[in-house]
């Protein structure tokens, strides 16, 4: 959930968690398994996919790494939601 700005305005980077558990499952890795193969403190990896905490930079490129799954297959860029 990381901010960024362009043309457009604000952006967030999401996790797509839901792509992240399938993944997993299907290869027989807990999702303590998968923040222990990125490299990822367990319990910031549960904030993480919980969204609670963002996942900056780094743990993006771990997991991407750690899974072998490119960029767009784990996160989403959207549109931050302005406050009403």
């Amino acid at each position: 959930m990381m901010d960024t700005m362009n043309s457009a305005g604000k952006q967030r980077v999401q996790l797509r968690a839901s792509v992240l558990r399938q993944v997993a499952a299907q290869r027989n890795l807990s999702l303590g398994d998968v923040a222990i193969d990125a490299g990822i403190d367990p319990a910031h990896f549960s904030a993480i996919l919980n969204g609670k905490r963002p996942a900056g930079p780094g743990v993006r490129r771990r997991l991407c790494r750690a899974l072998k799954l490119s960029f767009d297959d784990l996160f989403e860029i959207t549109p931050e939601r302005e406050a009403v």
